[in-house]
């Protein structure tokens, strides 16, 4: 889990796509793919993938993403705009 500081490597379908950079906060992978999760999990294990910023930015882009108040905001004005 992101906020708790676990790297996620998850597929690039509807769901972790729209929260997952791949590389920047997080690991995707196209999806029926099993050799490339492998590697990151592998990498992941040995160190060789650096995962402090990584979890780091991830944690970021949830925080603000998943903001009530910002989503909020958002819908506001999206209803305003849909309005006027």
């Amino acid at each position: 889990m992101v906020t708790i500081g676990t790297p996620v490597v998850a597929p690039n379908i509807e769901g972790p796509k729209e929260l997952l950079e791949n590389g920047l906060n997080g690991f995707v992978f196209d999806s029926g793919d099993t050799l490339t999760p492998a590697k990151i999990i592998a990498g992941i294990l040995n160190n060789e993938i650096v995962t402090v910023e990584k979890t780091k930015n991830a944690v970021q882009k949830i925080e603000h993403d998943c903001d009530i108040t910002i989503q909020s905001e958002k819908l506001a004005r999206l209803i305003k705009k849909t309005l006027t």
